[in-house]
């Protein structure tokens, strides 16, 4: 009966809300709560961050939804991985691609054998012996292939390790979850807080409303955004501040026109002046972001440079929104959980910021689901772990570029560094290899990618293993890279798959 079970609030819609409601809401019938959600019609979303990374998929499966359905309703297109344009150079580019990096050959990794070619010819390009970089870079798409049954453990099928993610609307993406979610017995409630009521433990006991309605509840998700309406105000709990590792603190969001033809299947990171822009192609249009510091750039320089190099017209007009990246040490305080921005911020260069919604949504669930009660220092704990790892990941793209035409790369490259990403890049600098945990979100052939594309060390001669003929391990590199190509040739065009599968789910 409704009556003994617990009830969890959340406040906020927009992504991290619906999200967050769409996870928990999940055979709500099933579990010992009751689910509320309340939205203010006076907060507009930011609904600017419009790209994910593989791990989506722990989302959709769980939810069960079909992922073509998905990106038919949300305006979404497909993406093989990052592309980085002028972040070691003007001029140089590179790709940080999902999925697997060539293929090994007598159980040797495939990396051994580039260190040796590296030595021998002087390239330095890994990207393609990455089959979904060069899917990515032929505008191509399709999911990835099956292995064949039987088929040898030593042979090679490029488009088994094909992998993907997806660009969408945030705006269309709430509101697909917001149908899942209130279909699957959430009460929405449209209202804003005036108030939050506490007991003299500290824990929140009810939202009053602006309606004077006083919304009671057990459990309390802050999905409120940055303001953080119940983690900051409420309950005091303050954000470590990250801006001397992460030191932009504005965006400007503008939309241009896409005609649905040639759209790439992967998102665009270009450095500018003072950041970065980011170029997110949706099936209907095109998102441009500009995140920059504005110690080094005023909003008006910025928006001139963004505008300027725009190749689209622009829909809408550009919108500056003010940040700052942190994150809180403790996002489960009290009985309220903090999910979303509301949580911390950092730059959005990787796609991390929608993954961390649904990754700690779904720990909640797992933790309100668990028989051996709820333990907030797990949640706690791994929510700091992840996010710095992520946030060193992601500092490690400013320190080790090679730029000298603005002040604000020069200071990047010469920042003061976190312990950890010191020691990661000593260990690669001296063994060609760094260890990664394996709970952390980006493995060693994320991380290298990112080292050999802007050129970090700039020789791999003492990395070379000494047993690998030279000439031998070209012509193994030669044959991985026209296999790829030719296998990648099959594919169709990403356009014309985004095509059909629009025809056939949409409305």
């Amino acid at each position: 009966m409704t009556q003994n079970k617990k009830k969890i609030v959340i406040l906020g819609g927009g992504t991290a809300g619906w999200v967050t409601a769409s996870i928990l809401s999940k055979n709500l019938s099933q579990t010992n709560y009751t689910l509320t959600i309340i939205e203010s019609d006076l907060i507009q979303p930011v609904g600017v961050g419009e790209a994910s990374i593989p791990p989506i998929y722990s989302l959709i499966e769980f939810l069960e939804l079909n992922d073509s359905d998905l990106v038919a309703k949300i305006d979404g297109s497909f993406k093989y991985g990052i592309h980085f344009e002028n972040w070691s150079k003007p001029g140089e580019h590179y790709m940080h691609a999902f999925g697997e990096l060539g293929t090994k050959l007598n159980q040797i990794p495939f990396l051994d054998f580039w260190f040796k070619t590296a030595e021998k010819t002087g390239s330095t390009n890994i990207t393609p012996f990455f089959p979904s970089a060069v899917a990515a870079y032929n505008n191509k798409f399709a999911p990835p292939a099956p292995r064949p049954k039987g088929a040898p453990d030593n042979a090679f099928y490029p488009l088994c390790n094909l992998a993907y993610a997806l660009h969408f609307d945030a705006n269309l993406m709430a509101k697909y979850l917001k149908e899942f979610s209130v279909n699957n017995g959430v009460e929405h409630i449209t209202a804003t807080v005036t108030d939050v009521k506490l007991s003299k433990a500290g824990d929140i006991t009810s939202l009053i409303l602006d309606s004077s309605d006083q919304i009671n509840g057990d459990l309390f998700i802050d999905c409120s955004g940055s303001s953080g309406r119940l983690i900051k105000q409420a309950l005091e709990q303050e954000i470590e501040d990250w801006s001397a590792y992460l030191p932009c603190d504005k965006a400007i969001a503008v939309q241009t026109e896409n005609d649905g033809t040639n759209i790439p299947s992967y998102t665009k990171s270009i450095a500018m002046k003072a950041g970065w822009r980011w170029k997110i192609p949706l099936h209907s249009r095109t998102g441009n972001v500009y995140v920059y510091c504005s110690k080094y750039i005023s909003d008006q320089e910025a928006l001139q440079e963004l505008m300027s190099s725009l190749e689209e017209k622009p829909i809408t007009e550009p919108r500056i929104i003010p940040f700052k990246t942190g994150c809180l040490d403790k996002p489960w305080h009290k009985n309220c959980v903090a999910i979303g921005l509301s949580s911390g911020f950092m730059e959005p260069m990787e796609s991390t910021s929608i993954h961390l919604i649904y990754r700690y949504a779904l720990l909640l669930r797992k933790q309100l689901d668990g028989d051996k009660g709820i333990d907030k220092k797990i949640f706690n704990s791994t929510f700091a772990f992840e996010t710095r790892s992520i946030r060193d990941f992601l500092v490690m793209h400013y320190h080790i570029n090679q730029r000298d035409d603005s002040k604000f790369w020069i200071d990047s490259r010469n920042m003061d560094l976190p312990e950890q990403l010191i020691s990661r890049l000593k260990e690669y600098s001296d063994t060609g290899f760094i260890n990664i945990d394996s709970r952390e979100l980006f493995s060693f052939e994320s991380w290298v990618q990112i080292l050999i594309g802007q050129k970090y060390l700039s020789c791999y001669e003492k990395f070379a293993q000494p047993d690998i003929p030279a000439d031998g391990a070209v012509q193994f590199l030669k044959n991985v890279y026209s296999a790829i190509e030719s296998e990648v040739a099959k594919l169709p065009a990403h356009s014309d798959f985004l095509k059909n599968l629009k025809a056939k789910y949409s409305d």
